[in-house]
């Protein structure tokens, strides 16, 4: 068996399309389907139907469970004596959202590149739920980020409890409430329902987006549907519409926000009555070797967000 034709097949499992999976492996068509049929005869028994479309049969979707493992296995080896043999040389494999990467990485990066100089840092920015499947299939060392699933197999390391909150630009306020905009202001520093913005322009992520959906339930509690001006799928592009609008940030994103914007009012949002959080967590593999630079990065990030972390003795 070749662990080479192993990888390949992973990837057109995980992609169904020839095309597609060879052009992520860097190879040829060809190529790909000579390791296919490698497997295919060492394993005497189909992996793939081809028509009318691809897709795994079962002897295939029982290998790949398998192969996923053998995989992580291989890999976790060969990080190990990379360790050894090489005096930490090598690439950490990290993930982070786009909303929240933004702010702790550039905190985290340059210290940590100064004590590890020789490691090369492949970095991923995707939603959480796709990179808990990358963190199955072997593709990351870790990610931070909000836990999905309820897999035993992902262990979490907590960072913060995220809190939403409102952001309208105080001229915005003023033409609504004129003279009693202070006072309005001060009755919502605890927290506020969205029944009070019921006649202001909102700036809304797009559906896709986990923060699109909690932010809805908020809407339907206060019991009307907002006049959305603008839907979009980056934090960059709302932060600019910021004198437009109403939007919905977490607390993570305040502090840079009011230095670019001082004119901001930023008000915790409630729903049944409470505050609403993300929990914003380290999450990796509990079956996949963690190098020392990788467990490094894990107690800088930690630390930056003030929590205790698990490998912290490794410093």
């Amino acid at each position: 068996m070749n662990l080479i034709s192993m990888r390949y097949f992973v990837e057109l499992a995980e992609n169904l399309n020839f095309t597609r999976a060879a052009q992520n492996l860097s190879t040829s068509q060809q190529n790909l389907s000579v390791h296919i049929k490698k497997l295919e005869d060492y394993y005497d028994t189909i992996l793939f139907h081809r028509k009318p479309q691809i897709k795994l049969t079962q002897a295939g979707s029982a290998l790949y469970d398998s192969a996923i493992k053998i995989l992580m296995e291989s890999d976790n080896i060969s990080s190990r004596l990379s360790d050894i043999k090489h005096h930490h040389i090598g690439t950490l494999y990290i993930g982070a959202t786009p909303y929240r990467g933004s702010y702790w990485l550039p905190m985290v990066l340059p210290d940590y590149i100064k004590k590890w100089p020789n490691i090369t840092i492949n970095l991923t920015n995707e939603k959480s739920a796709r990179m808990e499947q990358m963190l199955m299939s072997g593709e990351l060392d870790f990610f931070v980020g909000i836990k999905q699933g309820d897999d035993p197999l992902l262990k979490t390391i907590p960072l913060m409890n995220d809190r939403l909150y409102l952001a309208v630009n105080k001229n915005l306020l003023i033409e609504h409430f004129g003279s009693d905009t202070d006072n309005f202001i001060a009755g919502c520093q605890q927290g506020t329902t969205l029944d009070k913005f019921k006649d202001f322009p909102f700036i809304c992520f797009k559906s896709d987006y986990r923060l699109h959906k909690i932010v809805n339930a908020c809407f339907e509690e206060a019991g009307f549907e907002p006049r959305r001006i603008f839907e979009v799928d980056s934090i960059d592009v709302m932060l600019a519409l910021f004198e437009f609008g109403v939007f919905f940030l977490t607390e993570i994103r305040i502090p840079s926000l009011q230095e670019r914007y001082p004119e901001g009012v930023f008000l915790p949002v409630l729903l049944q009555n409470d505050y609403v959080f993300s929990p914003l967590s380290i999450i990796y593999h509990k079956n996949r070797y963690l190098s020392r630079y990788a467990r490094d990065f894990i107690s800088r990030t930690t630390a930056l967000f003030g929590t205790p972390g698990p490998f912290s003795r490794h410093r």
